[in-house]
């Protein structure tokens, strides 16, 4: 049965090299350049199929090795980001550099600085005004921060000794008693009016507390703050790796003014062969390419893209995370978590709105800096293959490929910012609950940006407005 089944192999072969197939002639295999009789024995017949299993096999492993190594290749390489002003900001410059400083080179380069400014301003604002929304207005609508209040809330009145059961109020919040933090600020107001126009006799005050019942604020669900807390910050991420690899940039690109744009003509043909058979125009002859830059400007590129664009990013994620945290309701986390996202991408939008279509073009046109690497032959190539991915290495590069670094990364940014705003706005209960601190109103309103991007109130005032109720 087993010689059946090669020699229809071996016949299948031939035939698709036969000229009775001429769409389909193809340069034979080493093992198929032998004259294959049909009174082979199968010893013989075996020997070809094992032949010629061997040659797929070297075939399929170098090709393999080819595709991790161009794939490493290209994680090595360097790109700046082509449709966003901080990419401009670099990449204009040098090209203006290069070209001699021309008048419409050096007005581009004015403008690309010009949209990177009104990029931090419109960042920064509307950052200061989630800022004053939680600082300022938060505050003097009474609110607390939200913590874990009700986070163990449940069906019954009895907690039963979960942590994080009771609400702001000072009472064990079940679902039939937790409102938005509008309607329970209403209720109370309503409850605490009750108190003020009724006669004050005994009779009268204990039938209000027992009739008049205001409720408690706290979240909807715990896990939802958690999935949009990790949303958000996948949201985020990318942007922190699009600063880092520009600080790679600066690092890796050697410290000599180069050429970033040039007018380059294959010698394979004369360009208006090449025109007519490509189709291509003058500007597919311009190429633009990362080189080197001087030093001076890296160190001004630091300082007025790299920095603060980090720091816009922590103000994000810091002010982001304490928006969300304070979001008690479920579809109110999910739009916030979505539409926080938008903040970080404000210098696209900037870029793809008010850009002229030459820096467009230019930026399109941009390739990367990329990492020389040695070009290895196909046989070290594939010993080096055999050696890490098949030999004593493998279990480490099936660890290292395993693990999904940018996860780790998303995960661990979101621990640290949650874990920020538990210290800063929380406090543990002897239950192992998280409640708020004590609340003090602000005694300034005026617009302090370094206080809203921080997330603290400007000379708040002495006495607290809400402390936690004890037991």
């Amino acid at each position: 049965m087993a010689s059946g089944a090669i020699s229809a192999m071996l016949a299948r072969q031939r035939a698709v090299a036969s000229p009775a197939f001429p769409q389909l002639i193809r340069k034979p295999m080493p093992s198929q350049q032998q004259e294959v009789n049909d009174d082979w024995t199968q010893e013989q017949k075996a020997a070809a199929f094992a032949k010629f299993s061997a040659d797929q096999d070297h075939n399929a492993r170098l090709a393999t090795a080819k595709a991790l190594s161009y794939f490493h290749t290209c994680e090595m390489a360097i790109e700046l980001p082509k449709c966003s002003v901080y990419g401009s900001a670099i990449a204009i410059p040098q090209i203006a550099r290069s070209a001699g400083w021309s008048g419409s080179m050096v007005a581009l380069t004015l403008r690309t600085y010009l949209f990177l400014v009104l990029n931090f301003g419109l960042q920064t604002f509307l950052i200061a005004m989630i800022g004053e929304e939680i600082v300022n207005w938060g505050r003097y609508a009474s609110k607390m921060h939200l913590c874990d209040f009700a986070a163990g809330a449940g069906v019954e009145a009895d907690c039963g000794g979960r942590p994080n059961c009771v609400g702001p109020g000072g009472t064990n919040a079940t679902a039939a008693r937790l409102y938005d933090f509008d309607i329970w600020s209403l209720r109370i107001f309503m409850k605490q009016s009750l108190e003020t126009v009724l006669p004050h006799s005994r009779f009268v005050m204990e039938e209000v507390d027992q009739q008049v019942d205001p409720g408690e604020w706290g979240m909807s669900s715990f896990y939802c703050r958690i999935v949009c807390c990790f949303v958000f910050m996948m949201g985020m991420i990318d942007d922190l790796g699009d600063s880092l690899n520009i600080m790679r940039l600066m690092w890796r690109l050697p410290n000599i003014g180069e050429h970033w744009i040039r007018y380059e003509v294959p010698g394979w043909g004369s360009k208006e062969n090449m025109k007519k058979v490509h189709g291509w125009d003058e500007m597919d002859f311009v190429k633009v390419k990362i080189v080197g830059m001087p030093a001076r400007w890296k160190v001004l590129n630091i300082c007025i893209v790299i920095l603060p664009k980090l720091a816009l990013w922590f103000f994000v994620g810091s002010l982001g995370f304490q928006m969300l945290m304070e979001t008690a309701g479920i579809v109110n986390s999910i739009m916030n978590a979505l539409a926080l996202t938008l903040i970080l991408e404000m210098d696209e939008m900037v870029f793809d709105a008010l850009s002229t279509h030459l820096t467009k073009d230019l930026m399109e046109r941009l390739e990367r800096f990329e990492i020389e690497a040695e070009d290895e032959k196909d046989e070290k190539l594939l010993d080096r293959f055999d050696s890490e991915e098949l030999g004593s290495c493998k279990l480490l590069n099936f660890l290292w490929t395993l693990v999904p670094a940018r996860l780790i990364r998303v995960v661990l940014c979101m621990v640290l910012f949650m874990a920020k705003y538990y210290v800063t706005n929380c406090m543990q209960q002897a239950d192992g609950g998280y409640v708020s601190v004590p609340m003090y109103a602000p005694s300034d309103i005026r617009f302090h940006p370094m206080h809203l991007l921080f997330g603290v109130p400007h000379q708040p005032s002495d006495k607290p407005y809400w402390v936690m109720p004890d037991g």
